[in-house]
This record gives structure tokens, C-alpha cells and sequence, in this order.
């Protein structure tokens, strides 16, 4: 509740209010110093309960952001980190608060992601090469009557036909038909 002067109007000064904004800012304060520190499980944990009390302060969201990914240099962050560091993206989406550095590391997330799916499809690409000559042998030896050694080419086709199955290649296939959207939120 605002509290004015019953004679001009003039906005006074609530004692609480002020004790209130004035350990905000202490906390904030805090958090950048560990944050300077490289303590970044304090950082987060002073950052947290401030954005529940100042829902729509998107500088708390930032320098959460900031100490989940250790100052944007840890582009796998910690499993304890991911939570708030998803928290804050969102929050920051919907707050129009992204900045370039963000941005830049949701770039270098996503397009070491794509990566990493393109060395698995690759994986998966010479598996399959490998069972397409293996059946051509296997039916090759069948023809000129070379049973044992078609048995072993076709055991071959069955083997590699299994440790492919382990590979479960069908979210690699899905994901690499995706188009590449390196601004999509990186901790999901």
C-alpha cells in the first residue's frame, strides 16, 4: 500500500519498505561478489528465493543465468545448476531480457549438440555400410555355395544388426532431419 502526504500528495517513505529494499539490495550485492568469485552454487543460491520476491527483476535472472553457467564458460553445466539456469532462460524469454551473451552461449550449446548428433549419425551411417556388404558377401558366398563362410558373413550382419539396435538410432534420426535453431533454450 502506497503511503502519500494527506497535503500535498507526496509519496512517503514506509520504514519496512526501505528495510526490505534495502537487504535486497545487500543480497544482490552478496551474490555479485560471489559471483566475482567464482562461487557459483552461493551466487545461485542468494539469486533464488530474490526472484521469487521480485518476480519481474530481470537482472536477478541474468546473473543467475550467469552463475549456473559459470560466466557462460561451462557449456554443460552442472546437473544441480540446470534447474535455475532453465528457470531463468524461460523467465528471460518471456521478460524480453536475453541478452547477446546468452544468446551466444545457447549458440555454442546447440551447435555442439548438433554436432555430437551428427558424429552418432555418422557412427550409425558406417554400421549400416557395414551390414549392406556384409549381406552382399553373406548372399555372394550362398551363391557359389560357400555355406560356412555365408553363415559367418551372415552372423556378421546379424551381429552389427544388434549393436545398432543398442545405438537407438531413431532420435538421431529425428534430430538431425530438425533445422538447427541456435537460440533455442539451451537446458532443455
Amino acid at each position: 500500500m502506497r503511503r502519500e502526504c494527506d497535503c500535498c500528495g507526496w509519496p512517503v517513505a514506509d520504514p519496512a519498505q526501505e528495510e526490505q529494499l534495502r537487504r535486497f539490495d545487500q543480497d544482490v550485492d552478496r551474490a555479485v561478489r560471489h559471483l566475482r568469485a567464482g562461487n557459483w552454487y552461493e551466487a545461485v543460491g542468494l539469486l533464488t528465493p530474490l526472484m521469487d520476491q521480485q518476480p519481474d527483476e530481470v537482472r536477478l535472472y541474468r546473473l543467475t543465468l550467469q552463475a549456473a553457467t559459470e560466466n557462460f564458460e561451462n557449456l554443460a553445466p552442472r546437473p544441480l545448476m540446470i534447474a535455475p539456469a532453465r528457470k531463468s532462460w524461460e523467465t528471460l524469454e518471456r521478460l524480453r531480457g536475453l541478452d547477446g551473451q546468452a544468446l551466444q552461449y545457447a549458440r555454442a550449446v546447440n551447435r555442439g549438440r548438433r554436432e555430437a548428433w551428427e558424429a552418432k549419425g555418422r557412427v550409425i551411417l558406417r554400421y549400416l555400410m557395414w551390414m549392406g556388404g556384409c549381406l552382399l558377401a553373406a548372399g555372394l558366398f550362398f551363391a557359389a555355395g560357400h555355406d560356412f563362410l555365408g553363415g559367418g558373413t551372415f552372423g556378421a550382419v546379424l551381429g552389427l544388426g544388434l549393436a545398432l539396435y543398442k545405438m537407438n538410432p531413431l532420435p538421431v534420426l529425428h534430430a538431425l532431419r530438425e533445422p538447427l535453431d541456435e537460440g533455442k533454450n539451451p537446458f532443455t
